[in-house]
C-alpha cells in the first residue's frame, strides 16, 4: 500500500546509535531547583533580515505536503504549533493536488485546501510569534502558489524546495480518480 516506513537492511543506520546527551553548567539562571525549572526557560528566537521573524521556541515542522496523512492530519500541527509560536511549512503540490484548485490561464486563482491549512495556522497565532511557510516545488513555481499565498492569504515565508534529495521516503501520493490523475 505505501512504501513509507518500511523495514530497510542496512550495514549500519541511524537506529543503531543512542546519543545520551546531557546538559551540565548552564548558566542565566540562579542554580536553585526551584527556579531552574522549564517554565523559567526562554527559547525565544529572532531571525530574518530584520530580525522580524520570532519563534517562542527554535524550532519549524518541515514540509508537510500534498499526502492525505498530512491533509487529514493538518489541523493539529496547524494548530498546536500556532498556538506554541513555532513555524509549520506547508509541503510542496498542495495547490495541484486540491480538485478543488481554481487555475486560469496556467496560474493559481483560489484554493481550498491551502487557505485552510494557512487560515488553521493564522487563526491561532498568538501575539505574532511563529510562521506558516509555503514550500513550492517547480510546479508550484509555475502555478503561481508562492504568490497566491503571499498576495491572497497574507503568507510572509516561503520555501524554494529544489529536488528530493531531502527525503528517503520516495514522496508518493495517492490518487485513486481517473479524472483527477
Amino acid at each position: 500500500v505505501i512504501t513509507t516506513a518500511a523495514e530497510k537492511v542496512y550495514p549500519i543506520d541511524y537506529s543503531h546509535f543512542n546519543i545520551m546527551g546531557g546538559v551540565v553548567g548552564a548558566k542565566g539562571i540562579e542554580a536553585d531547583s526551584d527556579k531552574a525549572i522549564f517554565p523559567n526557560v526562554n527559547l525565544e528566537v529572532h531571525f530574518g533580515h530584520d530580525n522580524g521573524i520570532k519563534f517562542r521556541y527554535p524550532w519549524i515542522i518541515p514540509g508537510i505536503g500534498s499526502t492525505n496523512i498530512a491533509k487529514n492530519n493538518w489541523e493539529g500541527l496547524a494548530i498546536g504549533s500556532a498556538l506554541a509560536g513555532t513555524g509549520l511549512t506547508i509541503g510542496e503540490n498542495v495547490v495541484g493536488m486540491d480538485v478543488e484548485s481554481v487555475i486560469k490561464d496556467g496560474r493559481v486563482t483560489d484554493t481550498v485546501d491551502l487557505k485552510r491549512r494557512v487560515t488553521l495556522y493564522q487563526d491561532h497565532m498568538i501575539d505574532g510569534y511563529g510562521a506558516i511557510v509555503v514550500q513550492a516545488n517547480v510546479e508550484d513555481t509555475r502555478l503561481g502558489t508562492q504568490e497566491y499565498a503571499i498576495n491572497e492569504l497574507g503568507v510572509e515565508c516561503v520555501e524554494l524546495k529544489w529536488g528530493q534529495g531531502a527525503k528517503n521516503i520516495g514522496g508518493e501520493v495517492k490518487i485513486r480518480d481517473l479524472k483527477k490523475a
